[in-house]
């Protein structure tokens, strides 16, 4: 292909780098609320390596909606961050939509060929939440591996986006040189992300939670298939930033560095604790007691009504994670065992990122690895 494709800087070395082998995954793009996420990654010897990782902040244009997509405002965020350059064809990509676009659903069904089961599912979604007769994007699947109940009832997910807001995306994805085939659930990129964490514990199921900037997502995995969604009632991790905001009279920007180079710490203090660590600490004590508080109420619903996929581990992704400490800091709180996401599990050496900077992209790393499935 001779025309003139746009491919970001970053991306393009990793082309140059690499070029196109078979163990290459595709490029995953992530668009959240507040930000887009871009990672790839490759496979060598069994294990998995982040080539490429690229955030793009949405500060000017606001928070993604279904509106701004369908309007074609993502085009506007990549632009700016993308060149053109010549000789390159389309390169394969896989997108997630911010959860806010989508709607997501926990319906019991009776027992139906898979066909019948998509049309009841559809209606009951179309009868609740829609307000127009715009077609839908639409998925569904089954949620508990316990089948049918003694009433013949079945537990099944479902989620569905508006069409428009998707062909948008594709087509300002395809004008900046990335072919977007796949439209994945939050879901099943959280799933497929625990594999690549914990790939020895097999089927035992493992909780992630996505604690993204303005929602928060807690999915159970067996085996990388999400058994059980949800999307949490605390707010997202955007909120302690902008306390923390207020508190400090900083800008945004400058709190999520301060997070992210300084910390949180102990409230008990110690001698060597900056009187600024612990200002921050004690000033996102309710945030994040609001966070333990629904993960832990979540976890002893598992426990009560799901046994089954009462978690082994916790694995903690997006910008919550990249809190430095955060996770200490919880479990003083709240006594929450919950580890960071890391590239290949605690033992990984991943070269290039932070593990805590790699867990904002474990997303977007799982859908590039979709590029890797035979």
């Amino acid at each position: 292909m001779t025309a003139l494709q746009s491919i970001p800087a970053k991306l393009i070395q990793s082309l140059e780098r690499l070029g196109n082998t078979r163990q290459l995954g595709w490029f995953g793009v992530d668009i959240g609320t507040s930000a887009v996420k871009i990672a790839q990654i490759e496979k060598v010897g069994g294990r998995w390596r982040a080539v490429t990782t690229l955030v793009i902040p949405n500060c000017d244009l606001g928070p993604f909606d279904e509106e701004k997509l369908r309007n074609g405002e993502l085009l506007k965020l990549l632009a700016e961050q993308f060149t053109r350059r010549s000789g390159f064809s389309l390169q394969a990509a896989a997108c997630l939509l911010p959860m806010s676009t989508v709607d997501y659903r926990c319906l019991r069904l009776p027992a139906a060929s898979e066909d019948d089961l998509y049309q009841m599912a559809r209606q009951e979604m179309e009868d609740e939440t829609s307000t127009d007769s715009a077609p839908r994007v639409f998925d569904l699947w089954a949620s508990s591996a316990e089948g049918q109940d003694a009433e013949g009832m079945q537990e099944m997910a479902a989620i569905s986006v508006d069409e428009s807001v998707v062909a948008s995306v594709a087509d300002n994805l395809t004008k900046v040189g990335l072919k977007c085939g796949v439209v994945d659930g939050l879901p099943f990129a959280l799933a497929r992300a625990t594999t690549m964490a914990l790939p020895a514990l097999g089927d035992a199921p493992i909780a992630i939670v996505d604690w993204g900037n303005h929602s928060t997502t807690f999915t159970v995995a067996r085996k990388g298939y999400p058994w059980f969604t949800r999307v949490l009632r605390c707010k997202g991790a955007g909120s302690l930033v902008e306390r923390l905001s207020e508190r400090l009279r900083l800008g945004q920007a400058e709190c999520w560095h301060l997070l992210d180079v300084y910390g949180v710490s102990s409230l008990a203090g110690d001698v060597v604790t900056s009187e600024l660590k612990q200002a921050v600490s004690q000033t996102l004590v309710p945030d994040l007691q609001s966070f333990t508080r629904e993960i832990q109420t979540t976890l002893a619903y598992l426990k009560q009504q799901h046994s089954e996929l009462y978690p082994q581990k916790t694995l903690l992704t997006g910008g919550g994670a990249t809190i430095r400490g955060v996770t200490t800091l919880m479990e003083e709180l709240a006594g929450l065992e919950i580890d960071v996401w890391q590239l290949n599990g605690p033992s990984g050496d991943e070269e290039q990122t932070d593990d805590r900077t790699l867990a904002l992209f474990a997303p977007s790393l799982a859908l590039s690895a979709l590029g890797l499935e035979e």
